[in-house]
């Protein structure tokens, strides 16, 4: 990986370096190891590495933040970058034989040909981190996918301002987004793992944001070493430790006040009315949706897809329930079959996970023993068979989190396009220029007894979401039903 002279001296060039570097340092058994060609002496200016010390050189900074994560072997070289993939940072020419990767604003992608700047000093990291996950799912594709099931194409770029898909750089500014923004936010996240932590590190990095930021996580067990490969605020000193409060402990210096929660977001006092749901869980959606806040984003991933929704009650949209029915509960036995028929790399994942040995793990799938470190060991291959561990990538989590800080900040300056009944909009890593990729009408699920219309659920939902439009305020500290 080489970051240009030109793209090192830059706001954009700097924040797409280090989101590529961070997600590519995650991705163990696909990568190596990375090499960096990056000039000397650049000066960091500004939030770009949360990982690393603030005082450091660009540089230096890239080094540190990628040790942080203690996976992926990252180092620099003075000369010339080595590896089977050369990714450049920076616009210019077609280079043979080497991909280019650069996002400014709020569009960024990856390019065989020529790809030109028109804002290289924009300091919104949206653009960059973009570019950042469709260069790393060009590698991971690369590496892991067979000919024939997905589609490398020789450009691809993505607008997280318009949520639209294309074979070249946007220039409409419906598209491009802005040059910065100044604006004060007021929100709730409810879940800071994969998505939440992309939603937080977007925030984090984004100049001219003022007001407060709740963030809620009641996962017990904390950051763990399966977190490590898609949570891009967290790095190996973070295991162990509430998910909340690490995340505030790490970008404590945003313009946004962080509130860390380590609990259930429906326990926290004084709630803002706009809530960000970045939970992994249909029970959790469920119980999110059951707080009926009066305005909620969501973002998910599906293997290689990022989603978001933007819930619009009287447009007849869907709730965060909607087509999620809740998990329901594999019985013990079931998955210690399933852990003994799991190949040994899988069963050794898991008993680390729980704090075990993989000789304890297998004792307590041929006798049934519990204890706390055998509940961690369930919980975490019950989270699996519901999709949240089966398969998880880092590029598809920072998309959907820079997808809801997009999200999140087009509320404050109420720009579109997601409005209505267009209310879902996803990126397809497999194909990243399919039609699909673009903000789409969603409505509904019929059976989907949260937002049934004429219940009193919804009732207050719309009353709640009503006064939000009218005054900005839409109170919600009580459940509705």
């Amino acid at each position: 990986m080489e970051v240009a002279a030109d793209a090192a001296a830059s706001a954009a060039g700097r924040h797409t370096a280090w989101m590529l570097i961070n997600l590519l340092a995650r991705q163990a058994a696909v990568v190596d190891r990375v090499t960096v060609v990056c000039p000397d002496g650049v000066p960091l200016h500004g939030r770009v590495v949360a990982l690393a010390s603030r005082d450091l050189d660009f540089g230096s900074a890239l080094l540190e933040g990628a040790q942080a994560i203690g996976s992926v072997p990252v180092e620099r070289d003075a000369q010339a970058a080595k590896g089977s993939l050369l990714l450049i940072v920076g616009p210019g020419p077609p280079i043979t034989g080497a991909l280019r990767v650069w996002g400014e604003r709020a569009w960024g992608g990856v390019s065989g040909r020529e790809v030109m700047s028109a804002d290289p000093e924009s300091r919104l990291p949206l653009g960059p981190y973009a570019a950042a996950c469709l260069a790393s799912a060009h590698v991971f594709k690369h590496v892991r996918m067979a000919e024939g099931r997905s589609v490398l194409p020789c450009a691809a770029f993505y607008s997280l301002w318009s949520f639209a898909a294309s074979d070249a750089p946007p220039s409409d500014p419906s598209a491009t987004g802005p040059h910065d923004v100044s604006m004060p936010v007021d929100v709730v996240v409810a879940g800071t793992g994969a998505v939440g932590s992309a939603w937080l590190h977007a925030i984090w990095a984004t100049p001219g944001l003022t007001g407060r930021a709740i963030i809620a996580d009641a996962d017990k067990d904390g950051v763990d070493l399966s977190n490590l490969n898609r949570c891009v605020i967290f790095g190996h000193g973070s295991i162990g430790r509430w998910k909340a409060s690490e995340a505030k402990r790490v970008c404590s210096d945003a313009d946004v006040e962080l509130v860390p929660y380590d609990g259930p977001v429906g326990d926290v006092d004084d709630r803002p009315p706009l809530l960000v749901s970045a939970v992994d869980m249909n029970t959790s959606r469920e119980a999110v949706q059951a707080l009926y806040p009066a305005q909620i984003l969501s973002a998910s991933t599906d293997g290689m897809r990022a989603e978001l929704l933007r819930c619009d009650p009287l447009a007849g949209a869907p709730c965060i329930r909607c087509f999620n029915r809740p998990e329901a509960d594999v019985p013990d036995e079931d998955l210690r079959r399933r852990f003994l028929a799991a190949v040994p790399e899988r069963q050794r994942e898991l008993a680390d996970a729980s704090g075990q040995t993989i000789e304890e793990a297998i004792h307590w799938a041929t006798e049934g023993t519990c204890g706390y470190a055998s509940d961690r060991l369930m919980d975490r291959m019950r989270a699996a068979e519901h999709g949240t561990g089966a398969f998880a990538v880092g590029f598809a989590s920072v998309m959907a989190g820079a997808m809801l800080a997009a999200q999140t900040l087009k509320e404050g300056a109420g720009d579109g396009p997601l409005t209505g009944i267009v209310s879902r909009a996803v990126m397809t890593f497999v194909d990243p220029l399919a039609l699909t990729n673009a903000p789409r009408a969603y409505r509904r699920d019929d059976s989907c007894p949260m937002c049934k219309p004429g219940t009193i659920e919804h009732q207050i939902w719309v009353a709640r979401y009503e006064e939000h439009l009218r005054t900005g305020e839409g109170g919600w500290n009580d459940r509705a039903a």
